[in-house]
């Protein structure tokens, strides 16, 4: 059984992370991420998960407690970006009117 890490440590990723953020995207099944900036967690000296600063992409290792890293992350970028940086999620909203017009 894994135990939470003591402390995690929020730091802007280094060209030298790279292959620690397509770890991590490969671990959460997702999309490499783009170029641009990003914010890293570290659990001691392992990345355990990550996000960019405009808000278009974020994965985190799912074999390690990193849910909360990922929010800590999110709120540092709200932080220092402003929450308007996030691309909205259109998603629910879509389909609720769909239902309403439908309905």
């Amino acid at each position: 059984m894994h135990t939470a890490p003591a402390s995690i440590v929020l730091r802007p990723a280094r060209p030298q992370d790279a292959p620690a953020l397509h770890r991590l995207a490969a671990l959460d099944s997702q999309a490499p991420p783009r170029d641009g900036a990003h914010l890293l967690a570290l659990a001691g000296e392992t990345p355990i998960a990550a996000v960019t600063l405009d808000g278009t992409w974020h994965a985190a290792d799912p074999f390690q407690r990193s849910a909360a890293a990922l929010e800590l992350l999110r709120a540092r970028r709200d932080q220092l970006c402003g929450p308007a940086t996030r691309r909205p999620s259109f998603g629910l909203a879509k389909r609720v009117r769909a239902g309403a017009v439908a309905g």
